[in-house]
């Protein structure tokens, strides 16, 4: 397939402001055989006239719809793709000129359903983030990534953290496994994790991964993005993504083997949701208010579902291991705890 048809999906939602370079990005990538969806969602700003210019290009399609949220955005293009392989990106971003072309050839040269790159990370100004660009650093796979049950159990596998599966912009899918998987977008609109609800539900499905370690996407951290916008209510998301992985876990039998796995997802979530709430804390009271509320969501949550109790284990991240002692013997020291650990990290 090596004049496969790559279909690449622009979610956009009110980027005028940087949607040309997005396209641009797109239209000269070093592979040309694309398939090139712009699904607007509902924008009210300049989005429309600054596409003028492409239309010449016969690869592009705008598609534009009511406002509906991210997750819609992403199915709909899944849903009227026409490509081989299918790559997700925003509007905001933009590509490196190979991106296409080395993940397709590895992709192809592994016989792997998902291929993964390294994100380089900057600012509005341009400013490389170290920091975040390390943390979306991957390794080139020697050999492809088999994931099954037993792998996503193993919490030191090395393998499944490289896969990042918060996000799927920086990933080719093969799009004939995603439509026999079953698997949708299904994010309620105003919350976070459309991406990370897709590729959580898509790993229990054992695809086959590859890796590369070059920074194919370039993803832009702006001071209004969703990752700096207050009350995003991280809890809920992630309740959410428990839920359905229940369910998929469930409708495919394999519930039992992953309930460690999904008791450890759930819990460490709980601990992230909780560090954001507490940034938007007024004060000592307020912050241990809303843990108390928080543990009482997540712990009727864990027996409605009847989800395992976490164990205490030294093979914890250091940070959830504190925090979990605390939280079981010493509740009223967590938001001190919380506040020294994000003065020193």
């Amino acid at each position: 397939m090596k004049n496969a048809l790559i279909t690449i999906a622009i979610a956009s939602y009110n980027n005028g402001k940087y949607i040309e370079r997005c396209v641009e990005s797109v239209i000269h990538q070093t592979y040309q055989n694309l398939e090139i969806i712009i699904v607007d969602d509902g924008s009210s700003d300049d989005t429309f006239s600054r596409l003028e210019k492409f239309k010449s290009d016969k690869r592009i399609k705008i598609v534009c719809k009511e406002n509906g949220g991210l997750s819609s955005v992403r199915q709909l293009a899944l849903e009227i793709a026409q490509g081989d392989y299918i790559n997700f990106i925003d509007a905001d971003d933009y590509l490196a000129d190979f991106y296409a072309e080395r993940m397709l050839s590895k992709i192809l040269q592994d016989k792997s359903n998902v291929c993964v790159c390294s994100t380089l990370f900057i600012n509005e100004l341009g400013v490389v983030l170290s920091g975040e660009t390390n943390t979306f650093l991957c390794k080139d796979s020697k050999s492809p990534i088999y994931v099954n049950p037993q792998k996503l159990s193993n919490s030191r596998d090395t393998e499944i953290k490289q896969l990042h599966l918060s996000d799927s912009w920086n990933k080719m899918y093969d799009v004939s496994f995603l439509k026999s998987t079953g698997v949708r977008f299904c994010m309620p609109k105003g919350l976070n994790g459309t991406d990370t609800i897709f590729n959580r539900l898509l790993v229990l499905h054992s695809p086959i991964y590859s890796t590369i370690s070059v920074k194919g996407y370039i993803h832009v951290i702006y001071n209004s993005s969703a990752v700096h916008r207050k009350q995003k209510n991280l809890l809920k998301s992630f309740l959410i993504i428990s839920e359905k992985t229940i369910e998929e876990c469930e409708k495919m039998g394999i519930r039992h083997q992953l309930d460690d796995y999904i008791s450890r997802r759930l819990y460490t979530r709980l601990y992230i949701a909780y560090i954001d709430v507490y940034k938007e804390t007024a004060g000592y009271k307020e912050a241990l208010s809303k843990l108390s509320n928080m543990y009482a969501t997540y712990n009727n949550f864990v027996n409605e579902h009847k989800i395992k109790r976490i164990k205490i284990t030294k093979l914890m991240p250091w940070s959830v291991l504190i925090f979990t002692l605390m939280l079981k013997y010493l509740r009223p020291v967590v938001p001190v705890y919380i506040k020294i650990r994000e003065y020193f990290v």
